[in-house]
């Protein structure tokens, strides 16, 4: 224990120092993590080929016979841009299983086997809609069209805001030919995992169309270019960023004085293993072992104040503890350590046994 005190003593400027610098690491990487799933969820119906498209002469068509024949284009079929009583609605038709999906706080989300009864009238929903819903037994139902969705699932996190907390997601074929539903010719969406583009798409489906006697057609609309999520993240937060940047920069700064100072206290040794042949190589391993042992006890440290911070309050929801965060400290702590141990090599090399040993 005693032992443990006097190597906290000896190093509680710089293990400080450090410990600073990566907590700001490490909330900033939260803003990065955060940012980036949510970016994911928000764009769950995006597939390898996704077709945006508005309808021309809706009122001449039923929501039932557009989707018979979008179906056939074997895409999933989405509207994001519905609205319910005071909420936004995303009404979905999948062919396939999505392969990302929102966060989920209850139940499930939609899979393909929902879409084959089209009596059934099924939604998922944000927590933020369940002071909507009406309870039934062991069921949850929420009004939308004038009828009863039974509610399979809650979108959302228990301690987060999310984007989804006040959007309504329903099964499209429930939509009857009768339905009395505002018809929303635009934000309509077709996804999918195939390469075939979207003009070829949309042709087919115009020729199904005429087939049809349906004096309605489809007209694509650019879909706004999909940033790589990663980007998007550190664009969305470059302001905040920027401050952390200028932060850390001039930490770092000091922690070079520091890093001398610290340097300075372990001259004496330094010398005496020289005195006793001791290669450069194990005087860098030796210094190279202690500072990343010094990186490792800040990242601990900082990682424990960034979760105190969060669950006081003190930092916003996005500003979570995740598996990220423990990596990203772990890693900075190793390559500050390289970074650090080839600024002291040159002063390594040039010490000399005499020179330790005269007390200079």
């Amino acid at each position: 224990m005693n032992k443990l005190v006097r190597y906290l003593k000896k190093n509680c400027v710089l293990i400080f120092t450090l410990t600073i610098i990566i907590l700001f690491v490490s909330i900033g990487c939260s803003y990065i993590v955060n940012t980036f799933y949510n970016l994911i969820e928000q764009n769950y119906y995006i597939g390898n080929t996704t077709i945006s498209f508005q309808v021309n002469s809706f009122e001449k068509i039923s929501y039932k016979e557009l989707l018979e024949v979008l179906k056939q284009s074997n895409y999933n079929i989405f509207n994001t841009g519905m609205l319910g009583d005071s909420y936004l609605v995303h009404g979905i038709y999948l062919n396939k299983n999505l392969k990302i999906k929102p966060e989920m706080l209850d139940g499930r989300f939609f899979d393909k086997d929902d879409f084959t009864d089209d009596t059934l009238k099924l939604a998922v929903i944000g927590k933020g809609l369940l002071t909507r819903t009406i309870s039934n037994g062991n069921d949850l139902y929420i009004k939308f069209n004038d009828e009863d969705y039974k509610v399979i699932g809650v979108m959302g996190n228990k301690n987060k805001q999310k984007m989804f907390d006040y959007v309504m997601m329903f099964n499209l074929n429930s939509l009857t030919e009768d339905s009395k539903y505002i018809k929303f010719d635009k934000n309509w969406i077709l996804s999918s995992d195939s390469k075939e583009g979207a003009p070829s798409v949309i042709e087919k489906l115009n020729k199904i169309l005429i087939k049809n006697d349906k004096d309605v057609s489809l007209t694509s609309i650019p879909l706004e270019t999909q940033m790589n999520p990663l980007l998007t993240a550190f664009d969305k937060n470059k302001n905040k960023l920027s401050l952390f940047y200028i932060l850390i920069i001039s930490i770092f700064l000091n922690l070079v004085i520091i890093v001398q100072q610290w340097m300075d206290g372990l001259k004496k040794q330094i010398g005496v293993r020289k005195a006793f042949s001791a290669k450069n190589i194990d005087i860098y391993i030796m210094i190279f072992r202690n500072f990343v042992m010094n990186a490792l006890i800040a990242s601990a440290i900082s990682i424990l104040v960034h979760f105190i911070l969060f669950l006081t309050g003190v930092l916003s929801y996005n500003n979570d503890i995740t598996f990220v965060n423990f990596i990203i400290a772990a890693l900075f702590s190793f390559i500050i350590s390289i970074i650090l141990l080839f600024f002291l090599v040159r002063q390594i090399n040039r010490l000399q046994p005499d020179y330790i040993m005269r007390g200079r």
